[in-house]
C-alpha cells in the first residue's frame, strides 16, 4: 500500500510539471487545459481509490492512521478543485475566437486581456492546489508504512545507504532533477546532489529520467521506477542500513509507469 501512495506522489509531481505546458494566451491552451482538467479529475479518483484500499487493511484507528486518511481526503479534494479550475480556464478560453487568441500582448483588446487574466488566475490556483501533493503523499506513505509494520510486523527491507535513502525520498517528492548540459549535475531544489548517488540508484534500476515538459528545458526530472518505489516503501519510517554505493554497471532502465 505505501508503494501505491508513492506512485500517486509521482503522478502529482508529473502533473504539476505538466501544468507548465499551459501557457495562457497561446492557441493550444484551451486543449491543454481540457486535457489537464481530465487528468486532475483522474488523480482525485485514484487518491480516493487508494484511500478505500487503505481502509480495507483494517488498521487500528490510531492518530497516525487517522491523519493518513484525512490527508488523502484533502488531497483528493484539492485535485478535484484543481480540475474545476482548469475546466473554468478551458471555458474562458473557448469564449475567445482564434483571431483573438492570436493577438499579441501589446495589441490585445480589453476583453481579451481581461479574459486571459481571469483564466490565468484559475491556472495559478490549480498550481497552488497541487504544489505539495507529492511531498504530502510521501509523508502519508511513511506514516502508513509505520502503521502497517506495527500491525503486521516488519518485512525484509531493501539494503541502501543513508545517502541513497535521502535521494530516493527526494525523488519521490518530485524535487530532483539532472542538468543535462555538458557536465551532468544533480539538483535537489536549489542544492546540489551527488551524481555518484544518482548513478548508483540508476545502476539498481530504482530511478529513471524523464524530460521536463518544456522543450526549452535543459534538465530532466528523476522519477522512481516500480522497483524503486518498492525499495523505498520497505524503508519508509525506519533508518537505512549501511550499504556500499559501489555497484555493478547499470542495466537497461524500465520505462516510467504512469497512472491513467
Amino acid at each position: 500500500m505505501p508503494a501505491r501512495l508513492l506512485a500517486l506522489a509521482e503522478e502529482f509531481a508529473s502533473f504539476h510539471d505538466d501544468l507548465r505546458l499551459l501557457r495562457v494566451g497561446e492557441h493550444l491552451s484551451r486543449e491543454i487545459a481540457e486535457a489537464l482538467a481530465t487528468r486532475a479529475g483522474a488523480i482525485s479518483w485514484y487518491v480516493q481509490d487508494v484511500q478505500k484500499a487503505a481502509v480495507r487493511i483494517r488498521l487500528p484507528l490510531t492518530p497516525v492512521a487517522h491523519d493518513v486518511y484525512i490527508r488523502m481526503t484533502l488531497l483528493a479534494t484539492q485535485a478535484a478543485t484543481a480540475a474545476d479550475d482548469l475546466r473554468i480556464t478551458e471555458s474562458l478560453l473557448r469564449t475567445l475566437s482564434a483571431e483573438e487568441m492570436a493577438q499579441r500582448p501589446g495589441g490585445r483588446t480589453k476583453h481579451v486581456q481581461d479574459t486571459l487574466i481571469e483564466a490565468g488566475r484559475h491556472v495559478d490556483a490549480a498550481r497552488t492546489l497541487t504544489a505539495l501533493g507529492a511531498p504530502d503523499l510521501v509523508g502519508a506513505a511513511a506514516d502508513l508504512a509505520g502503521a502497517v509494520r506495527a500491525q503486521h510486523g516488519a518485512e525484509p527491507a531493501a539494503v541502501m545507504s543513508s545517502s541513497q535513502y535521502r535521494c530516493l525520498l527526494a525523488v519521490a517528492q518530485g524535487y530532483v532533477s539532472v542538468d543535462a548540459r555538458t557536465v551532468e549535475e544533480a539538483w535537489l531544489r536549489l542544492d546540489r546532489l551527488s551524481m555518484a548517488t544518482v548513478r548508483s540508484l540508476e545502476a539498481r534500476n530504482w530511478v529513471t529520467r524523464a524530460p521536463h515538459p518544456l522543450d526549452t528545458s535543459l534538465s530532466v526530472r528523476l522519477y522512481l521506477t516500480d522497483a524503486g518505489r518498492v525499495a523505498l516503501a520497505s524503508r519508509l519510517g525506519r533508518p537505512p542500513a549501511p550499504a556500499s554505493n559501489r555497484l555493478a554497471a547499470p542495466a537497461a532502465q524500465p520505462a516510467r509507469t504512469r497512472l491513467r
